[in-house]
């Protein structure tokens, strides 16, 4: 897993510019390339977990739990 503070750096990075080379993402994050080669495959398999566990919730989840009127 990687840190979350560069999970969301390379979310933003990405969204704004889907075609980003891993060399300009390492140079925009300030990390070295071998960090991309690791984090881009992180942030997939993260972002796959993630997926799976909201697809598997039950229907209403995320309102349980919430004041009324929210």
């Amino acid at each position: 897993m990687i840190p979350d503070e560069l999970h969301g750096r390379l979310l933003r990075l990405l969204h704004e510019d889907p075609t980003c080379s891993q060399r300009a993402l390492a140079r925009a994050l300030g990390i070295s390339l071998g960090g991309t080669h690791y984090a881009v495959p992180a942030l997939r398999a993260d972002l796959e977990q993630r997926r799976a566990e909201v697809q598997a919730a039950p229907p209403g989840a995320c309102a349980r739990g919430l004041p009324q009127g929210s």
